[in-house]
């Protein structure tokens, strides 16, 4: 358990579909948040400091998957819940991918010839980096990218907010 993952108590098959039964946070997704002005009250420092908080939150709760070799695939607004007080979580790990190396082992101790396999396969394009967008495959030039977008999209003055420009 991590403080920034959202916690999954099981998985449950009925009616021949995967169930996932996880914790439930009180204060909706982070596009919920978006959309009805949350995250944008207060004076612009108080909603920098929030933007900033959230995105280091979910980087925290990215990294603790990484260290574990899960890549999470498809991360957007929707897929961050928050509790009321602001505490963000990373949530719906359904299209994630591990690193898997010699006899299974996966994350930071797997041999080094470890592979993480990224498709384009169920991303959400306009969240993803160009590259797997463009079955190039996933690039080094690519990391910075989606933390990137993902931040720009909590961010005044882009798409998701009136008046926005593109990030």
């Amino acid at each position: 358990m991590h403080p920034h993952v959202c916690t999954c108590h099981y998985v449950r098959t009925l009616g021949g579909v995967p169930r996932v039964f996880a914790e439930y946070l009180d204060g909706g997704s982070l596009r919920d948040w978006i959309d009805d002005g949350r995250l944008y009250r207060g004076g612009s420092r108080r909603v920098l400091g929030r933007v900033l908080d959230i995105s280091i939150q979910t980087a925290w709760g990215l990294r603790h998957a990484h260290e574990r070799g899960v890549v999470h695939q498809d991360v957007k607004p929707a897929n961050i819940v928050l509790n009321s007080r602001g505490t963000a979580r990373v949530t719906d790990f359904g299209l994630a991918r591990t690193a898997r190396g010699r006899g299974g082992a996966t994350g930071p101790g797997a041999p080094p010839d470890t592979t993480v396999l990224v498709t384009v396969g169920g991303m959400t394009p306009a969240y993803a980096s160009p590259e797997p967008r463009v079955r190039a495959g996933p690039g080094g030039r690519s990391r910075g990218r989606p933390c990137h977008r993902g931040a720009g999209a909590i961010s005044p003055g882009t798409p998701s907010r009136p008046g926005g420009r593109p990030c």
